[in-house]
């Protein structure tokens, strides 16, 4: 196989290294194909033969990206990644298969999948969608795990607390937020110091961003 190296975009086989693809097919034989080329351009794969294998393997570190046969013997390519979600696995899940109809492709995209890779693999293709979603991994890994931090600890307010949080969250300011709870402003303005002290952060714009960036996550499928 010719090494593609100097026609590939830039970025491919720099500086990812410490990026890995989670492969997931049936067997080695398929496997080997996408795993030659990636090593080809320095990125490391790591092989599954099923999903429940992938699965017992959770948690795996990011930078990286899934590439997942759409046709699995235990579960198709969308309930897997169902399953990863659930299991706070956001990494890309890019879908392989022998057949890609487009209404498969935009259900697949609308509930979060990076994309799909028709198989036989044209090489320059097959690496740019992965150098795509390992760029993405690394890109929004940290505002994920911040995405998640901040729902954890919102789980932890009291009913009255949420109450308040969700008037802040749509930018609501104290007054408006009192007359429709029917307490004074400075009794919401001591619940949003203590929101905010349980939420760390440090003021009320951080939370409209934390929240544009959950919104933003969940718009683009890759939290529910």
């Amino acid at each position: 196989m010719k090494n593609p190296s100097n026609t590939l975009p830039l970025g491919i086989g720099r500086g990812l290294h410490l990026q890995q693809v989670y492969i997931v097919n049936r067997g080695t034989v398929a496997n080997s194909i996408p795993r030659r080329m990636l090593a080809e351009v320095q990125i490391q794969t790591r092989e599954f033969l099923a999903p429940s294998e992938l699965l017992r393997a959770l948690p795996l570190p990011s930078p990286a990206c899934f590439l997942i046969d759409f046709v699995q013997p235990e579960m198709n390519g969308l309930q897997l990644m169902q399953i990863l979600r659930r299991a706070n696995a956001f990494q890309p899940c890019v879908f392989t298969s022998t057949r890609i109809e487009p209404a498969l492709i935009v259900n697949a995209m609308n509930r979060g999948a990076f994309g799909f890779v028709k198989k036989p693999y044209l090489q320059i293709e097959f690496l740019e969608v992965v150098q795509n979603a390992l760029r993405r991994d690394f890109s929004s890994h940290a505002l994920i795990e911040g995405a998640l931090a901040y729902r954890n600890r919102r789980d932890t307010l009291s009913s009255r607390e949420r109450q308040i949080l969700d008037m802040l969250e749509q930018g609501h300011p104290a007054s408006k937020v009192g007359a429709h709870l029917r307490i004074s402003p400075r009794t919401v303005e001591n619940h949003r110091a203590q929101i905010l002290q349980k939420l760390n952060l440090g003021n009320t714009t951080q939370l409209i961003r934390q929240v544009a960036v959950l919104d933003s996550l969940r718009a683009s499928g890759i939290l529910d």
